[in-house]
């Protein structure tokens, strides 16, 4: 009698136990999702200009509708370079610079002004700045609130405002 009382209390044991397996999720290695093509960026269309008159120095490229896309310019009190565009910037957005073989991430805040307008200091030992005066090259803008990636032709004239910013 005590064999077939610890037959029947074993019985449930094992169907806990059996029940228990057939409900266990199985592990199913991870892959990695496909990597996505790199989007291509876009020429910007427009022309590069620079200002030195007194205490500003700046340069900003215009799209052909003269409306300015991207200024750098010295800001000589804090000795730091100042990249300016316009739009709007929520935190947690990052945008950044690509530009020989780079990224560089820009801490990009939103400065008071009639306009919607973004600005990133940037020290004028930072190496971006560089590459993105190099003449024959080119760099990448991205964002969030961009409609598309801009490559923009680089410019010598981005070297004076670094140089500005470094001798002041």
């Amino acid at each position: 009698m005590s064999r077939r009382l610890l037959l029947i209390a074993a019985l449930p044991l094992a169907a806990c136990g059996q029940q228990a397996s057939e409900q266990a999720p199985t592990e199913v290695a991870a892959t990695p999702a496909p990597a996505a093509a790199a989007p291509q960026a876009e020429t910007a269309q427009g022309a590069w200009s620079l200002k030195d008159e007194g205490i500003l120095t700046a340069v900003t490229f215009a799209g052909a509708d003269s409306e300015p896309r991207l200024t750098l310019r010295c800001d000589r009190v804090n000795k730091q370079v100042i990249v300016e565009m316009a739009g709007t910037v929520q935190p947690g957005e990052e945008y950044s610079i690509i530009a020989g073989g780079q990224r560089f991430i820009l801490p990009m805040v939103a400065a008071p002004s009639e306009l919607p307008t973004m600005t990133a200091q940037v020290s004028p030992q930072q190496p971006i700045l560089g590459s993105m005066a190099a003449a024959g090259t080119s760099f990448t803008l991205v964002g969030p609130t961009l409609d598309k990636l801009l490559d923009f032709p680089a410019t010598p004239d981005i070297r004076r405002v670094i140089d500005v910013c470094s001798t002041v």
